[in-house]
Formats: structure tokens, C-alpha cells, sequence
């Protein structure tokens, strides 16, 4: 066992931390750092591809074999918002976006259904990383690029709503690191109040389509958030002209 040599960038964890005391998501294969964007996850290949779908022509992106993601920009031209601010979360070594890709259908602590997840983030202590007003920042965010390729692809934008998970988690990053203040994952009291890091994330870069939810009881019955009773059994999420493309559980 030794100290990572760059503990003194990461005070609040012990410089004996592995990948911040989560091995399964995250990877730190020499000890010297966390990537500034990781894809982890059983479909972090998924995942990959639908995000250099997103940019084609625009950003050549490559990942090594531990889901380091890193992009050459492919012209002179100014990038779309979408281009540029992915080329910003993969080249801002002050926030270091993780992406946690899958086909599970729950995010990690099942408390909810996995689609596209704000996880939230973790700044470390003012001035302790560059010189920005905080420290190393560090998102989270839970995706099943399966679902979300479907969506896009029923929009004709592919790769799109992959993009707007990872920019999403970068924003909020940045957001919380300039007022120096960790989010939480995302509540349904965040996604109502428009000034929350998540709501001011989530608007940057638009999924690619109008998402819509509709949850069933054992019955088969339609059922609605607030109600009572509310003990559904599958869900399913449709497009905004009311095509299904993803239920939970799968359907065989």
C-alpha cells in the first residue's frame, strides 16, 4: 500500500483512496489522477458511440481501454453548443465528469428508474485544485445508452439525448464549483425549481424529443404520481408522439 501521489489535489479523501473509495465506477490505473472524463459501466462502449455520433464532423473522439474519453476537433469552425461544451467537459481538468453506463433498470441505489440521472457532484476545498474560486469537482451521472439511442433515433438526432446526459453533469459540475457548493442527486423539488444546479443544467443542451412516463398498477391500469395508491409495477417512456421506445422492467 503507498500514497497516491497527487493526495494533495484530493484533501478531503485519504491519500491511501483508491478512485475515491468507489473501485467498481471509477478506474485510477497509475495513482496519479481521476480522468477528466471516465465511461464506466457495462455499456460504456454504447455510450461512447452515441456521444461521437453526436459530433460527428465535428469532434474525433477516442476512449482507451479505462474509458478515458479525449477529443481532436475536426475544423476551424465554430463548434455547435453541443460540440463545445463536450470538448470542454473532456479538456477541463477541474471537473472530472464520470458517466456510469448501463442497461440496469434502476440507478445504483434503486431508488429510482435509470434513464438519463443527475447523480449529483463533489467540490473539494477552495483553492485546492487550479485557480478556479473552487476545488477539483467530481460528477456523477447514471445512463442507459440502450434507451437513450432508441429515443434518439425515433427523433432522428442520434447520439443527442447521450450528449445532453454528459454536458448535463459538466455544467453542473462548473455551477457548483463557482459557488463552491456539492449538489445533490437531482429531486422532483430540483426539476420543479428553475434556479436549482439541476434545473440550470439540465436546459443547456435539450434531449432530443419531448420524454414522457406512464406507469401501471398489477392491473395494467394507468396510474399517476400523487394519487393514491401509487404502487406501480412497469413503467414505460415514450416519445413526445407517443411512441414507446424503453419499459422497466424489460420487456423479452
Amino acid at each position: 500500500m503507498s500514497v497516491d501521489p497527487l493526495a494533495e489535489k484530493y484533501p478531503s479523501h485519504s491519500p491511501y483512496n483508491y478512485t475515491l473509495n468507489n473501485p467498481v465506477k471509477y478506474i485510477d490505473p497509475d495513482g496519479r489522477s481521476v480522468d477528466d472524463v471516465i465511461i464506466t459501466g457495462n455499456k460504456k462502449q454504447k455510450a461512447f458511440e452515441e456521444l461521437q455520433a453526436a459530433v460527428k464532423g465535428e469532434l474525433s473522439l477516442s476512449m482507451d481501454g479505462n474509458g478515458k474519453v479525449t477529443a481532436t476537433k475536426l475544423t476551424e469552425k465554430a463548434l455547435s453548443k453541443g460540440g463545445e461544451f463536450l470538448y470542454l467537459a473532456i479538456t477541463d481538468s477541474s471537473v472530472i465528469v464520470n458517466i456510469f453506463a448501463s442497461d440496469n433498470d434502476f440507478i445504483s441505489d434503486k431508488s429510482a428508474p435509470l434513464l438519463g440521472n443527475f447523480m449529483g457532484n463533489i467540490v473539494t476545498p477552495l483553492g485546492t485544485f487550479g485557480e478556479k474560486r473552487g476545488g477539483a469537482t467530481f460528477t456523477y451521472q447514471e445512463i442507459n445508452p440502450v434507451a437513450l439511442s432508441k429515443f434518439d433515433k425515433i427523433n432522428k438526432l442520434p447520439g443527442k439525448t447521450t450528449l445532453h446526459e454528459v454536458v448535463e453533469s459538466y455544467i453542473g459540475g462548473s455551477l457548483s464549483q463557482s459557488l463552491n457548493m456539492s449538489a445533490g442527486k437531482a429531486t422532483p423539488a430540483d426539476a420543479k425549481n428553475e434556479n436549482s444546479i439541476y434545473s440550470k443544467s439540465h436546459r443547456v443542451i435539450p434531449q432530443s424529443g419531448v420524454l414522457k412516463e406512464h406507469f401501471y398498477n398489477l392491473s395494467g391500469t394507468e396510474i399517476f404520481r400523487g394519487n393514491n395508491n401509487f404502487n406501480p409495477v412497469k413503467l414505460k417512456y415514450s416519445t413526445g408522439n407517443h411512441r414507446i421506445f424503453h419499459t422497466i422492467p424489460k420487456e423479452k
